[in-house]
């Protein structure tokens, strides 16, 4: 006999996120300038996680239905984590971290189709507590999730700015999924066509996040003021030649950009900065010129790799390795 599959573990972690978020004391930033963590709150790619894991317990179980007894809400259920209001407050945040615009046209419309995936799954839901479900409704859901998953607004060849969207599509993914499993316990399409759609939704997705490290890799940079930043402390003139090919900045030196012109203060003074995340400065002629400019770049890699994952968004890869071990 099939069982009605319960995802309260997905509840159970929402708490305990919040919990350890409020207990948990702040760790002491490990480089000068590093900014304290805010504590975390429930994400877009958390919710996707939870939902793709529930769906592949799901399938392994075979239960009787998933969505039915998908603990998420979505407009004005209070049984759980509202997807689209969480999908709004992600949208927000990726909008504070990136430079360009994201609320496009092509978005607004994802976001109008997101809702109304969110308003038909909760007449689905009602139906299967209620011990009649309506199936009629689950070829709907699939049309909403299939054009949220193909829609342009993820494309980056239409739209410049979707790498912002990572966190969404990683969503939009889980959801997916949750129909074609809903689909498949049902009987109406195979297990084999389910871990068929994951492997795509993870490339998709993949593809996004890659888009994600580079745009956040580009940002920031180092700079060099001062007379004496020419030297190293054997007072050894430094020339391109020098100068690690793996860093481009370094042309900064020599180009105009940072201020080593004979009028400059003396001593050498190298500051990292990123927007949105601060500045930090050493000074090379107490740490040594290589240690500073070591220092600087660390810091620099550090917030950039910081940016990323925030733009990814919380569980990005558990995401990705969920959608890969279907």
């Amino acid at each position: 006999m099939k069982k009605l599959f319960n995802i309260s573990l997905i509840a159970m972690l929402s708490v305990a996120t919040c919990t350890v978020a409020a207990t948990a004391p702040q760790q002491k930033p490990s480089l000068p300038g590093a900014r304290a963590q805010a504590a975390p709150f429930i994400t877009s790619a958390m919710v996707a996680q939870w939902v793709l894991s529930g769906a592949k317990s799901a399938i392994t179980s075979k239960a009787k239905s998933f969505l039915g007894s998908l603990l998420f809400g979505s407009n004005g259920d209070a049984s759980g984590p509202q997807i689209v209001r969480i999908h709004e407050e992600d949208l927000q945040k990726i909008a504070q971290l990136v430079s360009s615009a994201i609320l496009t046209s092509d978005l607004q419309d994802a976001r109008s189709r997101l809702e109304s995936f969110g308003t038909t799954l909760e007449y689905y839901r009602d139906s299967v507590r209620g011990g009649n479900p309506d199936y009629a409704i689950l070829p709907v859901l699939l049309d909403y999730t299939t054009s949220l998953s193909n829609h342009r607004a993820y494309k980056l060849e239409y739209n410049s700015t979707a790498y912002a969207l990572t966190s969404s599509y990683a969503l939009v993914s889980s959801m997916t999924i949750g129909v074609l499993t809903e689909r498949h316990l049902q009987g109406y399409i195979s297990e084999g066509f389910v871990k068929t759609q994951a492997q795509v939704l993870k490339q998709k997705l993949m593809t996004l996040g890659a888009a994600s490290d580079k745009y956040a890799y580009g940002l920031g940079r180092v700079y060099y003021k001062g007379s004496r930043c020419f030297a190293s402390g054997q007072g050894k003139t430094i020339t391109t030649h020098d100068l690690p090919v793996q860093r481009p900045e370094y042309n900064a030196m020599l180009d105009g950009k940072s201020d080593v012109s004979p009028m400059a203060p003396a001593g050498c003074l190298i500051t990292a900065s990123l927007p949105g995340a601060g500045s930090v400065t050493f000074d090379a002629e107490d740490l040594g010129f290589f240690e500073a400019d070591d220092l600087a770049y660390e810091w620099l890699y550090k917030q950039r790799e910081i940016r990323a994952a925030a733009i990814k968004g919380e569980n990005y890869q558990q995401v990705v390795d969920l959608l890969s071990s279907f």
